[in-house]
């Protein structure tokens, strides 16, 4: 799949979760039929893998090939928790800025989570999900993408794709920086489950604090619960540079991890060459274009939809 197949792969996906979005708000709110978070979370998910799908069959691509779930050593399996928890500091700074304007989207959607039980939303969003979006962004899209010869502009347009996919300005900040991560994570070890492994630990790790939280009813809910909104917004301004700092070294010592992961997998010479590739050129004597028309539509379509949720 090239470039111009592959934007217009993100449309399709992005016209599907429009559509599904639009009949379920009619099915849940229209017609009163009761979903849970579950169920919405499977046809939602499915509304972007199912176009994936068709158009790797069409497009007559191995699956292999854009999805590559490759074995890697485990000594490098080990290392992905330690590489996600030097990555964490980045999601925060990025939740951190995003709450100064619109509220934590995940933490809105507690009292839904919580409402189902704890395997099932382990299942759902700590292992389905995570599934699901790794092979359609760090997979078919970025393989897509990296055909051009940038690999670079592949890593940052399949993870700006990934985070306002989201459709929501907070969730959207912190999965572009996490998809550039997660990226980077495929790039060193050459397979997709190295990156499938580091959102379900993520998505995993935040559904069993939010569970704890309720169920312990510790004092940090508690207090939590009697902060204003002024009081919520300080704490943050306080809390950007020092975060900002901690997320910066934080990447940094990731990226020199999955270096030492690559030269683990026998793809170290690959990894330091990434920065040094050359795009490749069309038969006019031009740089591959990534950019097209569709891509320009469905993401104008999500940012007008997101500044639309702002309002």
């Amino acid at each position: 799949m090239n470039n111009k197949k592959a934007n217009w792969l993100f449309l399709c996906m992005i016209l599907c979760m429009f559509v599904v979005s639009f009949c379920l708000e009619i099915l849940i709110y229209g017609m009163g039929i009761n979903m849970s978070i579950a169920a919405t979370n499977f046809v939602n998910e499915m509304s972007m893998f199912i176009p994936a799908v068709i158009f790797i069959l069409c497009t007559g691509d191995r699956f292999s090939d854009l999805i590559p779930l490759k074995k890697v050593k485990i000594t490098t399996l080990l290392l992905v928790p330690v590489y996600l928890f030097l990555v964490m500091p980045l999601c925060y700074f990025a939740n951190s800025i995003t709450m100064l304007f619109v509220e934590n989207t995940v933490a809105a959607a507690s009292d839904q989570i919580l409402a189902m039980s704890f395997p099932l939303m382990v299942g759902s969003i700590g292992i389905f999900a995570p599934i699901i979006e790794e092979s359609c962004y760090r997979g078919v899209l970025f393989h897509s993408y990296k055909r051009s010869g940038r690999t670079i502009a592949a890593i940052v347009l399949s993870s700006l794709l990934f985070g306002i996919m989201h459709l929501n300005l907070n969730q959207a900040a912190y999965a572009f920086l996490l998809g550039v991560m997660f990226a980077i994570l495929v790039e060193a070890t050459g397979s997709i489950i190295t990156s499938m492994l580091a959102h379900m630990l993520l998505n995993t790790s935040q559904v069993l604090l939010m569970y704890w939280e309720y169920n312990s009813e510790s004092e940090i809910a508690e207090v939590a619960e009697g902060i204003s909104q002024a009081e919520l917004k300080q704490t943050l301004i306080m809390a950007i540079g020092p975060l900002g700092c901690i997320a910066i070294i934080g990447a940094l010592i990731a990226v020199c991890l999955a270096y030492a992961m690559a030269k683990n997998e026998g793809r170290g010479e690959y990894f330091r060459s990434i920065i040094y590739k050359k795009p490749r050129i069309d038969e006019n004597g031009k740089k591959e274009t990534i950019v097209t028309v569709p891509l320009i539509i469905a993401v104008t379509a999500c940012v007008l939809y997101i500044i639309v949720l702002m309002i």
